[in-house]
C-alpha cells in the first residue's frame, strides 16, 4: 500500500457496521475543525459533494450500488482508508441494526414485508449475484467490483486497511499510517442481538465468497502494517 500523503485529500470509507462511528470520533481528534468533513445522506438527499483540498480527510458511507460512491463523487482521489469485519459478523449485527430501526419507526423499505432471516439471507445474495446487492460492502470500495484485481485496488487506493477484531491493533497502526498520535479506541453504536443465528455461517460462507476473498485479503494487509 502506498504511504499517505499529507498534502493530498483522504477519503475514509465507513462500512457499516465495522466502528465506523468511533472512528470518527478518532478523526475528528485528528482532522480538527473543517479539515474534516463527512459524506452521509440527510434524509431523503444525497451527501454533499465537497471541493476537497490537501489534508482534508472526508468520512462517511459511500456506496456505487446507491450512486454515492467514491469513485462517482471524488474519481480523481487516490486515498482511502477503511475498517473491515468478518462478513457474516457484520452481515448479522446490521440485519439487527436495521430492525431496530424499523422497531423504532424509522423507515427501512426493504423490510416493509418483516422477512424472516433466511429470506432475506437469500435476497440479499440474489441481489449479490445479480451485481446489485447494496448493502454488501463489496460495493462501498473506491471502485466498482471488478474493476481491478484486489491486490491492484489494494496497492494503488489504499493507505490503510483496518480489521475491527483487531480494532485496538489497528487504530495504532492507522495512527502510525497517517503519523497522528496514538488514540484509546472509543466504541459507540454497538448494536445488541436478540436471538442466535451463528448456525447460518456456514451458508453464508457458500453464498458471498465475493467479500470472504476481499475480507481474506484486507486481513493480510493489515497483519503485515501491524507486524511493521
Amino acid at each position: 500500500m502506498p504511504p499517505y500523503d499529507p498534502t493530498a485529500p483522504l477519503i475514509s470509507l465507513h462500512i457499516p457496521k465495522t466502528g465506523g462511528s468511533s472512528l470518527r470520533e478518532v478523526l475528528a481528534a485528528w482532522f480538527p475543525g473543517d479539515s474534516l468533513l463527512f459524506h452521509y445522506r440527510d434524509r431523503a438527499e444525497p451527501p454533499t459533494r465537497h471541493d476537497l483540498r490537501g489534508g482534508t480527510c472526508i468520512h462517511g458511507h459511500f456506496n456505487g450500488a446507491r450512486g454515492i460512491g467514491a469513485w462517482q463523487y471524488y474519481p480523481g482521489v487516490m486515498q482511502h482508508i477503511t475498517f473491515l469485519r468478518d462478513p457474516f459478523d457484520r452481515f448479522l449485527s446490521q440485519w439487527f441494526y436495521l430492525n431496530k430501526r424499523k422497531r423504532a419507526g424509522y423507515p427501512e423499505p426493504d423490510l416493509t414485508d418483516d422477512p424472516a432471516f433466511d429470506v432475506w439471507l437469500h435476497r440479499r445474495a440474489e441481489a449479490q449475484a445479480q451485481g446489485n446487492n447494496p448493502y454488501s460492502f463489496i460495493w462501498q470500495m473506491p471502485l466498482p467490483p471488478g474493476a481491478v484485481d484486489l491486490d491492484t485496488l489494494f496497492d494503488r487506493h489504499f493507505v490503510f486497511v483496518g480489521i475491527m477484531e483487531r480494532y485496538a491493533a489497528s487504530l495504532d497502526a492507522l495512527a502510525t499510517a497517517l503519523g497522528k498520535p496514538p488514540l484509546p479506541p472509543p466504541h459507540s453504536n454497538a448494536t445488541e442481538r436478540d436471538s442466535d443465528l451463528t448456525h447460518w455461517r456456514p451458508v453464508y460462507e457458500k453464498l458471498f465468497p465475493d467479500e470472504y476473498e476481499l475480507y481474506g485479503k484486507a486481513c493480510l494487509r493489515n497483519a503485515a502494517t501491524i507486524a511493521g
